[in-house]
Formats: C-alpha cells, sequence, structure tokens
C-alpha cells in the first residue's frame, strides 16, 4: 500500500522451498497493488530439470492471473551461469563468451521476461575487476532486460557505539560483546571507531566505483544494490548497507553524493582503476551520460574543472552538445586533462556538470598526481640495502647498525591483500585501512586510509600479520581484518634490530606505478634521515629464530557464521 502511494515499483518473490498454493496466494493477493511490476520465484536455487519445470508453470500461473506484470525467475540462475557441474545432470556447458549453459538458458528464456542476473561477481564479489565492456560481451547473450543481482555486497566494520540500543532487547547485545571481548584481547579496542569510520570509506568509494560500471553497461537494464541499510540478522553480523540498521546514513554518506551516481539521471566517466598520474601526463576520458528524465536533452552544455584540494583550478573547459536520448548510454565528449607540474604530489578531483532542459546533473572522480621521478638512488649519508628477503646476513648486517628496507614479507608471516573490500557477514578479507600519522608518510597524499591511489599497491601486496609475532604492533599503514576474525596486519611497518633500524613494506611496488615509485622514494629518504627511529628495538637472535621458525598463517577460514568460538 505505501509503495502504491508512492509510486515505487517493486519485485515480490516467495521463500526458499514454496509450493504452488503460496504462488497462488502471492498472485492473488499482490496482482492488486500497480506498485508491484516483477514476480520472481526465488533466490540462487539450482536450476536443474526439475526446478526449471517448476518455474515454467510458476510463469503461467503469474502469466495468466496478473498478465500486466513480469517474470523473473530467479535471483541468479545457478546451474545456468555459474556453479556449473554440480548438478547431478548431464551439462552441456559453453566457454564463451563466458562459462554457461545455453540449454537450460534457453529453455528458462522461452517463458521469462526479466533476468535477475548474476554478473559472475564482476559487480558484487569481485566489483573492482568489473569492466562494462566485458559484461556488454555477455549480457548480450541473454536477449532479455537483466537486473544485475547483488551487485556491492560491500561489507564494513561493526559500529560499537550502538550496542547499547540492543539492551533489554529480544535480539541483544551478543554481536556487539563478542567482538568487544575479541577486540580488548587483541588489544584493539581503543581502534574500534576508526576502523569502523575508515571502513565506511573504503565501502563508500568502491560502492560508487561499481555502481557506475553496472550504470555504464547497456545491456544492463537494473541493478539489486546490496544493500540500502545493515542486515545483522543475516549471517549474524552483516553490515552491508549506506545507513545502519537503524536507517541512519553512515559517517561520510550523504543523499546528495548518493544520488550523484545512484540517481535518475548521471554523468559516468570511462576511467580505469589506475587513478595515479605523473606530473605532465594527458588523460583522455569519455563522458557519457544516463538520462531517465521526461524528454531527450534537445541543447545543454557540459561545464567540467580539475581542481586540487586546495581549491586552486588547474584545467577547465566546456562545450555544447545536442539531441542526447533519455533512456540509454550516451557520449557526450572526451575531456582532455593534463596533470599539473607539482613538486609534491596531490589529489585532484575532476567536477563535471551537465546543464540544459530539464537536467542539472553533477557527478566527481579523484585522481593523484606525482611528481616524475627518475630511478631511485638509494646510496646517502647511510649504508642502505634493498633487500627482498631477511637472512642471517643481513640480520647481522643490521644489528651491526645497518639500515635495511625489506620489500616483502619473509621471513614474517603474512596473507595477501587486495583492493577489493571482503564480503559482507563473511570472516576472511579485509574491512578497513589505517594510514598513522607518522613522518614517512607526511609528503605522500592521503585522508588516513588508503584510497584509490593504493590501488594498484594493495592489488597483489601483502600484510605481515602480528598475531603470532613476539613483536609490538605499531602499523604505519594497518590492513584492518572482519572483526569476526581479528588479525593484526600491517603493510608498513619498522622495528630496531640490534643496532641498526630495519623498514618493512610488502605492498606491491610496480615501476610502472607512480604513487608506488614516490612511496619507495620517500622510504628511502626517511631511512636516511634521523626521523628514522623504531620505538620496538628486537633482540638479533629473537629475528634468527623467527627466521628458522617458518611461521605460516591458516587459509582455512572453516566458518563464516558470525563470531563462532570455534573458528580458525
Amino acid at each position: 500500500q505505501a509503495a502504491d502511494e508512492m509510486g515505487m515499483m517493486i519485485q515480490v518473490e516467495p521463500p526458499l522451498g514454496f509450493g504452488k498454493q503460496e504462488w497462488l496466494d502471492i498472485l492473488y493477493t499482490c496482482r492488486k497493488h500497480p506498485s508491484v511490476v516483477i514476480y520472481c520465484c526465488g533466490n540462487e536455487e539450482m536450476l536443474d530439470s526439475k526446478k526449471i519445470a517448476q518455474l515454467k508453470e510458476m510463469a503461467g500461473l503469474c502469466h495468466t492471473i496478473a498478465p500486466d506484470a513480469l517474470f523473473n525467475p530467479q535471483e541468479a540462475m545457478r546451474g545456468i551461469e555459474y556453479m556449473l557441474n554440480v548438478s547431478g545432470e548431464e551439462e552441456n556447458n559453453v566457454e564463451e563468451p563466458f562459462p554457461h549453459n545455453p540449454e537450460r538458458l534457453e529453455k528458462v528464456r522461452g517463458f521469462s521476461d526479466v533476468f535477475g542476473q548474476y554478473p559472475l561477481g564482476l559487480l558484487s564479489y569481485n566489483s573492482t575487476k568489473g569492466d562494462w565492456r566485458v559484461l556488454n560481451e555477455r549480457l548480450v547473450i541473454y536477449q532479455r532486460p537483466c537486473l544485475s543481482h547483488e551487485i556491492t555486497i560491500h561489507g564494513n566494520y561493526l559500529n560499537l557505539d550502538l550496542e547499547h540500543r540492543y539492551e533489554g532487547t529480544r535480539i541483544g547485545t551478543e554481536i556487539f560483546a563478542s567482538a568487544r571481548k575479541n577486540l580488548i584481547k587483541e588489544g584493539l579496542l581503543p581502534r574500534a571507531s576508526l576502523y569502523y569510520k575508515n571502513s565506511c570509506a573504503w565501502m563508500r568509494i568502491l560502492r560508487k566505483h561499481t555502481v557506475e560500471v553496472a550504470r555504464k553497461c547497456k545491456y544492463n537494464a537494473g541493478y539489486d544494490l546490496l544493500g540500502a541499510i545493515d542486515y545483522h540478522w543475516h549471517r549474524c553480523g552483516y553490515p552491508c548497507g549506506i545507513m545502519n540498521e537503524f536507517y541512519e546514513l553512515k559517517p561520510g554518506e550523504s543523499v546528495s553524493d548518493v544520488l550523484q551516481y545512484n540517481g535518475e539521471n548521471l554523468l559516468l566517466l570511462d576511467h580505469t582503476n589506475d587513478r595515479n598520474i605523473t606530473s605532465g601526463e594527458q588523460l583522455d576520458l569519455d563522458l557519457y551520460s544516463s538520462l531517465f528524465g521526461k524528454e531527450s536533452l534537445k541543447e545543454g552544455n557540459v561545464y567540467w574543472y580539475f581542481a586540487d584540494s586546495n581549491h586552486q583550478i588547474h584545467q577547465r573547459g566546456e562545450v555544447t552538445v545536442n539531441d542526447i536520448i533519455n533512456g540509454r548510454i550516451e557520449k557526450l565528449t572526451t575531456i582532455s586533462l593534463t596533470a599539473p607540474k607539482l613538486k609534491s604530489p596531490m589529489k585532484l578531483t575532476l567536477y563535471v556538470h551537465l546543464s540544459g532542459g530539464e537536467y542539472e546533473i553533477n557527478n566527481d572522480w579523484d585522481f593523484w598526481v606525482f611528481p616524475k621521478i627518475g630511478t631511485v638512488n638509494y646510496s646517502g649519508s647511510a649504508d642502505i640495502k634493498l633487500v627482498s628477503e631477511l637472512n642471517e646476513d643481513t640480520v647481522n648486517y643490521i644489528a651491526n647498525g645497518g639500515r635495511v628496507i625489506l620489500l616483502g614479507s619473509k621471513p614474517f608471516p603474512s596473507l595477501p591483500t587486495s583492493f577489493q573490500l571482503s564480503v559482507t557477514g563473511r570472516v576472511q578479507g579485509n574491512l578497513a585501512t589505517v594510514i598513522e600519522d607518522h613522518p614517512l608518510m607526511n609528503d605522500f597524499p592521503h585522508e588516513g586510509f588508503c584510497d584509490w591511489q593504493f590501488y594498484n599497491m594493495m592489488e597483489g601486496g601483502e600484510a605481515v600479520v602480528f598475531n603470532e609475532l613476539n613483536i609490538p604492533f605499531k602499523p604505519i599503514i594497518e590492513v584492518v581484518s572482519s572483526f569476526k576474525l581479528i588479525r593484526k596486519q600491517a603493510s608498513i611497518f619498522e622495528l630496531g634490530i640490534g643496532k641498526g633500524r630495519l623498514l618493512v613494506c610488502t605492498l606491491n611496488l610496480t615501476e610502472k606505478d607512480p604513487a608506488a615509485k614516490y612511496l619507495l622514494n620517500r622510504m628511502v629518504s626517511h631511512v636516511n634521515s634521523n626521523e628514522f627511529n623504531p620505538e620496538f628495538v628486537m633482540e638479533t637472535n629473537e629475528m634468527k629464530k623467527l627466521i628458522s621458525s617458518n611461521i605460516t598463517i591458516d587459509y582455512d577460514f572453516s566458518t563464516d557464521e558470525a563470531l563462532d568460538p570455534n573458528a580458525k
């Protein structure tokens, strides 16, 4: 009734294991409501021959009883587009344009109006890998409007400040109390609020990216966003929303910001995940519109400018656009940016505005500009060595007063890192990053967490795990694990060994990444300076024992069902 009054269009679906009578009850009840435009037969069930036969019958009932509505067979078509060869039936799968079962797809297409398609995780589990061109190649086979299933599905840290609202309720405070107990055990409770804030920031930038990729796909008619609010009763701790479970916007979120990438009318930029550019480098970026207003845009103006964090405009431009059709993706113009020549790196933002007819639309995207750096020179006032792993000879060198930069994790136990935020509710993966106020990072642009300037450095990188180490946890860059399985992790840290000093960096530093080159240069400068003075000094023999002990990390995440005391 509320949706009818608001003009909201909704999809309804039955619970798992429903029968024909339940389906009929839904159809007869909902067909009286104009807000109900799609009927769906459930979520992520295996579409074997028996299930497809049931779906065909349900589709027939839907088209007869509610003929003005659309039929969606399933949210994510398991056995057709993913989880192949597990139904127990003979499978006739193909590999192009992606692995799928065309025979089952053809059968289901025969009685379906729309598909709740699962784009192989490129908009959810692996959203940083999503490419709208690849998605268009894959979506073309469906020959029906596709409503991408559960896009984003990103998680964030638990907000312990909400615990008191559950006191005296049926739900209780167990989720929060258990997380609090484990954080106290690891000595991390004072950092919980920072983890939550930085986690929300990571989720915010990835959500914008993912929704914009989805919106750029011409064969993508829509998407269901996971999620609007947190659902802690699913998997017992499921923070995934733009809002918390009390319908309050999370830190950094605003309605206007969300509408910039999730509104009726959008501006979209064709950019890659490489947001780092070198001074003097030129970028040619195509700008698109996705308009769903009442009319097409006969004539309008695109205004753009490239500004730094001090609000200085380095470049601007404008162009007139004509006959921009609504209801589809339309290229407006190509924006040519030239990175300004800077002595120090800086974040710059491209601001774009479209004005004309009924449309006033804004959007913006961040980039990071770094000065051009040649080969890093690590000879200076101190004898510095760069090594890829520690051995006894290197430890002896440090112990006698040497300074070493370790670009790698050995012999420390480590886990791989990625710029992909953890899937919500799970034990594995990471939920936040923290960049400390430290001399090493003073001249490197950041806002206390790893934004897109760290994309290439986190992809293929590692984080040292301190839980089993007899070393105080003093990270310079921290990678924050799930609150369900707390691992103390650092991608950059420093410590003393005997008379010398060691700086460890496990980020993926590649020559082609201007941010990585600049950070390496900063590390060399820091190690050469008097500011390189680690708080903790490790005994030489203790480090040698660590080298010989070969500590490994258990990758077996045996549960994702919340704060299970038996989780490994």
